[in-house]
């Protein structure tokens, strides 16, 4: 369903602004230098040395376009598995959102409380794992009634990261949390 996956990114390319540097370090289209220093073969992959200097750097990300940034987004989306969501479209682009900005772990593991949250019999632990019981019980809720508890749980996660850390994350708080209920 390549639709649902460009309808995805190009909402989060809405939410996500050209370069920044923030708490995660030099930041283009929401894709941060060290994911990309983390991963020289899918650097390599996507061409994403534009200046072909042979290094990832600030330099090539001011390159960018929005194409680049798609390329990037596409396959993350094919390497995170998101196919496997996409028949409750609105939680797909919710999970992907949500996997851009804080990583899969983090954000299986809050579709995970959000599932409880909506199903409460479920005995789904928040693993950060997509294992047979989160696919199950994934199938079973309401698309809305899911996206409205992982907006919940997303703005919880936020709060809590300013109330540890508030020098760090306090000023980031309102932007997140109205990424939160986006």
């Amino acid at each position: 369903m390549a639709d649902l996956r460009e309808d995805a990114i190009t909402r989060l390319l809405q939410i996500e602004g050209g370069f920044v540097v923030d708490h995660a370090g030099p930041t283009r289209f929401g894709i941060t230098l060290k994911t990309l220093l983390d991963d020289p073969a899918l650097v390599a992959r996507l061409e994403l040395d534009l200046d072909k200097d042979g290094d990832m750097d600030v330099a090539d990300m001011q390159l960018w376009t929005e194409e680049d940034a798609r390329r990037f987004y596409r396959d993350l989306w094919d390497q995170t598995g998101m196919v496997e969501f996409e028949a409750k479209s609105q939680v797909a682009m919710k999970l992907f959102d949500m996997i851009v900005h804080m990583g899969k772990y983090q954000a299986v593991k809050i579709l995970q409380r959000a599932l409880r949250a909506v199903i409460p019999a479920s005995t789904a632990k928040d693993d950060g794992i997509i294992g047979p019981k989160t696919r199950a019980l994934f199938g079973i809720g309401n698309d809305w009634v899911l996206v409205a508890a992982c907006r919940s749980e997303v703005a919880g996660f936020y709060r809590m990261l300013a109330a540890i850390n508030p020098e760090k994350y306090g000023k980031y708080l309102e932007g997140w949390l109205n990424r939160a209920y986006t």
